[in-house]
């Protein structure tokens, strides 16, 4: 995991997707939960997430919310101050771009981190 991470962070191309890629292998959220984020979901001062949603493509290529697949997919994360690092550099970066993102999921729309890592950088 150490290596991936060096090269994710070391590469020209890889490293604005650093943060991300980092959250994920340190909390094991899915990648549909991770997308489904919202800053009400991230709770920085109680090193905290709340995973109870995710972000679905449909058949038709729409974007919607939907509950976790199970209810034990349901849950309250705790997060280590490092990954809580990782969110906060996020969050600086969507309010350093001039993004309003108050109940907006993260990863999805024009207010979503993942619009603002494939143009930043």
């Amino acid at each position: 995991m150490r290596k991936f991470l060096k090269f994710v962070h070391d590469d020209v191309v890889c490293c604005k997707y650093y943060e991300v890629v980092y959250i994920l292998f340190h909390t094991g959220m899915r990648i549909s939960e991770f997308c489904g984020l919202t800053l009400k979901d991230i709770d920085l001062e109680n090193r905290t997430v709340n995973i109870d949603h995710q972000l679905q493509r449909t058949s038709d290529m729409r974007y919607i919310i939907e509950t976790t697949k199970t209810d034990a997919g349901t849950r309250m994360l705790p997060i280590t101050e490092d990954v809580a690092k990782m969110f906060r550099a996020m969050v600086d970066t969507m309010t350093s771009t001039g993004c309003r993102c108050q109940t907006s999921h993260l990863m999805y729309a024009d207010t979503r981190i993942v619009q603002i890592w494939q143009n930043r950088e």
